[in-house]
């Protein structure tokens, strides 16, 4: 007896427009995790985000690189790991925005930093972007419970973390960038 194998039930794809987009970043203003999201503008994945350290990018010339991906296994907690392909190992150039963001968000990290709380575990990658008050990593699903409760305060349509990078990708294509500038973005 042949066993079939199970159906893959695909998601469907959700984008958000420009004004969308806009109203997101106003509902996110000010934000602990407002650097977040706007990375994530740039098309990178969930765990590529959390996974992201401070020597992976150059705020100096607007450069970020040596991508790294974080994901939750059960029984092991958080793994960081090298990107799932080789494509996902890429440059990806930061608009000022991107790097204004990050700089504030630094500067805050810096002061938690000196915070008697501040606990970086050991077992986790030193110098992570993102990280939690106390300075353990992000676990994706905290990320994707903020992303929904923001979308929600902000009255947009949900959609899924994953899509904010179809997002990206969609408004490129309105603003006729090439397919391909698209694709390398995403990695």
């Amino acid at each position: 007896v042949q066993a079939s194998p199970p159906k893959v039930e695909k998601k469907e794809m959700k984008t958000w427009t420009g004004n969308q987009v806009k109203e997101f970043f106003k509902t996110v203003e000010g934000d602990r995790w407002e650097a977040v999201y706007y990375v994530a503008s740039l098309g990178l994945r969930e765990g590529e985000i959390l996974a992201l350290r401070w020597d992976s990018i150059d705020l100096a010339n607007g450069k970020l690189k040596g991508v790294l991906a974080v994901q939750f296994v059960q029984g092991k907690g958080l793994v960081f790991s090298e990107p799932q392909s080789a494509k996902s190992k890429r440059r990806v150039d930061l608009p000022q925005y991107v790097i204004s963001a990050l700089l504030k968000h630094k500067q805050k990290q810096e002061i938690l930093k000196t915070s008697e709380k501040w606990k970086p575990n050991p077992n986790q990658p030193d110098n992570l972007v993102f990280t939690t008050n106390i300075g353990t990593a992000i676990s994706p699903r905290n990320l994707i419970r903020h992303f929904k409760t923001k979308t929600k305060e902000a009255g947009l349509p949900e959609i899924r973390f994953h899509d904010f990078r179809h997002t990206t990708a969609t408004l490129l294509l309105e603003k006729n960038e090439h397919p391909l500038v698209a694709s390398c973005l995403l990695g």
